[in-house]
């Protein structure tokens, strides 16, 4: 019966995702927030997939060339694959040992001897390294048709096996990469409209993308807990103060973005923030990621000027009266939080009068710049103390009253 109530709630959502979803969905949300990492990753294909036809064009040309007889297999054959088999023969070594030799005794004598090359020892050195030389070239001649039949043999071996490729199949693998070719480059590009309209993405963008969560929110459940991360956290703390608030339960706020570590951020919120943004920024902000599986999922990289709406959302809710919200809050951060300010998330709570509040610090965690404080990708052993943490804080709210005016449980449903 649990897992029916779950499916039933399941696609009530999925319906509600459709019937309210607009450009700025949810859904949508989500999605651009990996639209980089997938352009990026089609980048590598589209170079890949290049790189593959290149090398099977190049390997079709040179068999069309031998089919026409313009390639013999002895002129196919690299020098230093021949070099590499006639060191194989013990008297072709034995003929380089006695010319290094040879070329040894030369110098010796030569550095010795007041008349240097002149010397009539070292002429003599030299007619014998000019007959060792002939010598080996002879025997290079001798053994390379040897040589060369040697390689056919196991080159034809080779071909017979599982990784062999056949002209035929080489030309199948050809249109099928070209058609993977084109469809990646169609991707690309689509992908990389769908990146420069994430520029264009505004604060009020954002504003209603949390306005329809929790509107989702309120028709499946009861009451609702909105739990926030980072500038999400700023989202919730917005939606606390507009009409409907009184239908969350609580807002749980894992480090609430009040302003980035670095103060000079609040430049961007000003009036010349777009011009500032360009100057101090460029055109794109990047960071680097921790690890691949943060790659992954993170954004990474974006256009800079999307950190414009960011920060007059969170001036907006900065500057909005937090002594009025009435909805219990959770406040959990780390002092040493690199990415946003642990002091202007002390000095916002400090606002808060709400009778149900609480501010958690967390003393270490796994993120190299203390803002992640729990997952599997950055902080994996701090989930469950920040899930306790959080039930805890649940557990002790005030029982729910309906609308007859009879309490309830704090069971969640």
């Amino acid at each position: 019966e649990n897992m029916a109530e779950v499916r039933a709630n399941f696609d009530t959502y999925n319906n509600l995702a459709k019937s309210l979803g607009t450009a700025d969905s949810a859904e949508v949300a989500t999605q651009r927030s990996l639209l980089l990492d997938h352009l990026q990753t089609l980048r590598a294909q589209l170079n890949q997939s290049q790189r593959d036809l290149a090398l099977i064009d190049s390997e079709l040309a040179i068999m069309d060339a031998k089919d026409r007889g313009e390639i013999s297999l002895e002129q196919s054959l690299p020098e230093e694959t021949i070099d590499a088999m006639l060191l194989r023969d013990p008297e072709f070594s034995e003929l380089r040992e006695r010319l290094s030799g040879i070329e040894e005794s030369m110098a010796y004598q030569a550095e010795r001897s007041a008349r240097g090359e002149n010397d009539p020892a070292v002429k003599r050195l030299e007619a014998m390294r000019d007959s060792m030389v002939k010598r080996l070239e002879d025997r290079k001649e001798d053994l390379r048709p040897q040589i060369v039949a040697q390689l056919s043999m196991d080159s034809t071996n080779r071909r017979t096996g599982a990784a062999a490729e056949s002209p035929v199949v080489l030309r199948r693998r050809r249109e099928i990469l070209a058609q993977q070719l084109e469809q990646t480059t169609k991707d690309f590009d689509r992908v990389a409209t769908e990146v420069k309209a994430l520029g264009a993405a505004n604060a009020d963008d954002w504003l209603r993308d949390a306005a329809e969560a929790l509107a989702i929110g309120r028709r499946l459940g009861e009451r609702v807990l909105v739990v926030g991360t980072s500038t999400g956290g700023t989202l919730a703390l917005w939606l606390t103060q507009r009409p409907g608030s009184e239908s969350i339960a609580a807002q749980l706020l894992v480090s609430p973005n009040f302003g980035p570590r670095d103060g000079k951020a609040d430049l961007l919120a000003g009036p010349w923030g777009e011009q500032l943004q360009r100057a101090l920024i460029g055109e794109e902000y990047r960071w680097q990621p921790a690890n691949p599986q943060q790659a992954k999922y993170w954004t990474w990289r974006y256009p800079a000027r999307a950190l414009v709406p960011m920060m007059a959302l969170v001036k907006e809710v900065r500057d909005s009266p937090l002594e009025t919200i009435e909805v219990p809050t959770l406040v959990v951060y780390s002092p040493q939080d690199q990415v946003v300010s642990p002091a202007r998330i002390e000095e916002a709570y400090a606002r808060l009068t709400m009778p149900a509040r609480r501010l958690h610090a967390v003393a270490q965690s796994e993120d190299r710049a203390r803002h992640v404080l729990a997952g599997d990708i950055l902080a994996p052993s701090g989930t469950a103390p920040l899930l306790a943490t959080m039930l805890s804080f649940v557990a002790d709210l005030p029982p729910a009253q309906g609308a007859d005016g009879v309490q309830g449980s704090n069971e969640a449903r």
